[in-house]
């Protein structure tokens, strides 16, 4: 599957957000809350970006964003780089205070806006620092109810899709009126299983330039999959026992085997070897150590032969 970070559609409407750790929260203070105000329409004009909804929480930032021609990434690191170089320097505290990468969602407006900006919205519900949207003064719900305070927000097309006409949002107040599920969380924040980091129907799925870019698992994850219902079927097991948690000498076995044969032919990675497989790096190395000694008649290059002539017949075999 694509890194969900570089999944870029131009036009595409996302789901950003990005986190800390209590320890070093993002805004401890008023001041920070409104220095973010200020800088992000800076950094919305100078990447093109349209702002649908936002909700700033002290460990948190989120947003709905429209992006243009230019890639999501370079949205988030000048808004970040803007703000990390701006704000106070806290008593035994440097800079930054952002510990994990920005993560991001794209998504069907017509299906899925309405429940993220509600679910937004609800965030600070969620943690306790509210008790209704209402009462929450960094998020633009105030600015959908017509009540212009910080960044500017686009509400025309979200309010459209509830109903909304004029200067009446009753239609706006309605479809928030209830806190959302829990589960919508995962699924903003991951996207659906079978393609992360995109939410869509089947006809949002597949118009270009995003069917690529979901539909076509990587060679190496391709190659993978094969070699483990190879092997699977040469030793008499199941991809799924194979794949299991279980450590039965037979199934440790084939995982070894799994492991030498894909690293000797460069398929992958260790770690996303161990991947597929459910355990760690360090138990696919232990078997190998051990099985190859006990049982060096199964670890040949032979079962591997149709594999290399899918892409890697040029590849030269390297040692575990």
């Amino acid at each position: 599957m694509p890194n969900r970070h570089r999944l870029h559609v131009p036009g595409g409407t996302y789901y950003l957000y990005r986190s800390t750790d209590s320890r070093h929260p993002i805004f401890s203070r008023r001041e920070e809350y409104e220095r973010f105000n200020e800088l992000l329409p800076i950094a919305l004009a100078s990447g093109d970006v349209k702002l649908l909804a936002y909700c700033w929480l002290p460990e948190s930032v989120h947003l709905v964003v429209g992006i243009g021609e230019r890639p999501v990434a370079d949205f988030m690191r000048d808004l970040m780089w803007r703000y990390s170089r701006t704000s106070w320097h806290r008593e035994a505290e440097g800079r930054p205070w952002f510990r994990e990468r920005y993560r991001a969602t794209l998504i069907q407006v017509e299906i899925y806006l309405e429940a993220l900006v509600r679910y937004v919205h609800y965030l600070p519900v969620r943690a306790g620092l509210a008790t209704h949207p209402d009462t929450y003064p960094y998020s633009s719900h105030s600015a959908y109810l017509g009540r212009r305070s910080g960044p500017p927000v686009r509400t025309r097309k979200l309010l459209t899709l509830v109903g909304c006409h004029g200067d009446d949002v009753a239609p706006y107040r309605r479809a928030m009126a209830e806190a959302p599920p829990e589960s919508l969380g995962k699924l903003f924040e991951r996207g659906k299983t079978d393609t992360p980091g995109v939410i869509g129907d089947e006809h949002f799925l597949s118009q270009r330039p995003i069917a690529p870019m979901i539909r076509t698992p990587p060679p190496s994850t391709r190659l993978i999959e094969k070699l483990i219902a190879q092997i699977a079927e040469r030793q008499a097991l199941s991809v799924a026992e194979i794949c299991s948690r279980s450590r039965r000498r037979d199934l440790v076995l084939a995982r070894a085997q799994i492991a030498w044969l894909a690293m000797r032919w460069n398929l992958a990675t260790l770690t996303c070897i161990a991947r597929h497989l459910h355990h760690s790096p360090s138990a696919m190395t232990r078997a190998v150590a051990r099985y190859r000694y006990t049982r060096p008649d199964l670890f040949t290059a032979a079962p591997l032969a149709p594999l290399r002539q899918v892409s890697y017949d040029r590849v030269a075999p390297r040692s575990f």
